[in-house]
């Protein structure tokens, strides 16, 4: 049931608005002073405030107004006055009153304005909530793209550390194997005089034997890799090197992506970064996908250097990617964090981009409070920048 809240200082001119919205599907309040007024407005939360211009006092109708609007921007006011002069009504109006009405009025056109502004509230108050389940489903389902995102990511890094593991395991795998048939043929050929010679292969033999069942479970480990796609989503916060991120993470895409297009990479890392509490996984995201754009960004370019640096101010940590690449289009630079946004669309290469990539990381980042931005270089080339605020910083460091 809507509430309204009428306001007047005389008696007489409350009980008449009673007296026409006693039968009505309303709640009635009352105030016979500016102060009570503003009083009733947090007691009875109204959808409509029917107020009186001229209050004895030092808070009139007009004050009274500016105070409800400025707090309580959805609730209606209908301002009643014995002043019919323009100047009157665009005062009103000018304190954002919604609608006005000058006394004596007919109580039927009372009752018809009070209804139009009672839908108008409903209206707004619809929209409102329209609105606020909007942003929750939006926020549901970026959460679900980034952990798919992530997840594929995830997947992908995976694939590509278990395609080069293989080859160096199955070289073990086949040492392993061409010594142990060695050892047999050495104890089959030797007779019973060699027996410190036995004794010692048979050793060797045996933690041969050892070495060939590490490999097999290695080798279990990484099918387990490749069906569980490394996801993690009981992750928690914890403190994290960025530095010792960034060159472990380099370490891993190094034979992925790097030495596909045989990019230079240059780390400057800034000494002594203090560590930040974090996901592991999202900031490794991040880094991924910035390191992965650059690198393929490069692959047409005659110098293709990546130089990727850290450091540390009294505003937080500042990270750098910046590639020798084309750039970025100027009339697309503020684009390029949008969903499904992709300047890859433009190679035939690179069509496969999602245009997820930047977007997500500007998310993941937004968790944190940390900024990604992106500038051009001159000449040529791009540069971004992941800005992390000193509430990041784990408590320790301010020991």
């Amino acid at each position: 049931m809507n509430t309204i809240l009428a306001v007047d200082d005389e008696q007489k001119n409350l009980n008449a608005i009673k007296r026409l919205f006693s039968d009505q599907d309303y709640r009635l309040c009352f105030a016979s002073t500016g102060k009570y007024a503003l009083k009733q407005v947090e007691k009875c939360s109204p959808s409509l405030v029917i107020l009186d211009i001229m209050m004895p006092g030092d808070m009139d109708g007009i004050d009274v107004c500016t105070r409800i609007k400025q707090k309580h921007e959805n609730i209606m006011v209908l301002m009643l006055s014995a002043k019919t002069a323009l100047e009157d009504r665009m005062r009103g109006y000018s304190v954002l009153a919604d609608d006005y009405l000058v006394k004596p009025y007919d109580p039927d056109e009372l009752i018809a304005k009070v209804k139009i502004l009672m839908r108008l509230y409903d209206a707004k108050k619809e929209l409102e909530d329209l609105n606020h389940n909007l942003e929750i489903t939006v926020k549901k389902r970026t959460a679900e793209l980034i952990a798919r995102e992530r997840q594929a990511i995830v997947g992908k890094m995976v694939q590509g550390i278990v395609h080069n593991l293989r080859g160096p395991l199955a070289v073990v795998l086949g040492s392993a194997q061409l010594m142990a048939i060695k050892f047999d043929k050495f104890l089959l050929t030797t007779g019973p005089a060699d027996v410190k010679k036995r004794q010692l292969v048979k050793g060797i033999k045996e933690n041969n034997s050892k070495t060939l069942s590490g490999i097999g479970k290695t080798s279990e480990l990484i099918d387990s890799l490749l069906l569980t796609g490394g996801s993690n989503t009981r992750e928690k916060n914890q403190a994290v090197d960025l530095n010792e991120l960034i060159q472990k993470e380099y370490r891993f895409l190094r034979s992925e992506i790097i030495m596909k297009h045989e990019v230079e990479v240059v780390l400057t890392l800034a000494e002594n970064i203090p560590l930040i509490m974090c996901k592991y996984t999202d900031f490794s995201q991040v880094f991924y996908n910035i390191v992965k754009n650059a690198c393929e960004a490069m692959a047409s370019s005659k110098e293709r250097q990546l130089n990727i640096s850290s450091s540390c101010s009294s505003t937080g940590i500042l990270i750098s990617f910046a590639d020798t690449g084309p750039g970025i289009d100027p009339k697309k630079l503020s684009m390029i964090f949008d969903p499904f946004f992709s300047t890859k669309a433009e190679s035939l290469e690179t069509r496969a981009g999602s245009g997820l990539g930047l977007f997500i990381c500007s998310r993941l980042m937004a968790e944190y409070q940390a900024f990604i931005s992106v500038i051009n270089l001159q000449p040529t080339g791009s540069k971004f920048l992941i800005q992390i605020p000193l509430s990041n910083l784990c408590k320790d460091e301010f020991i």
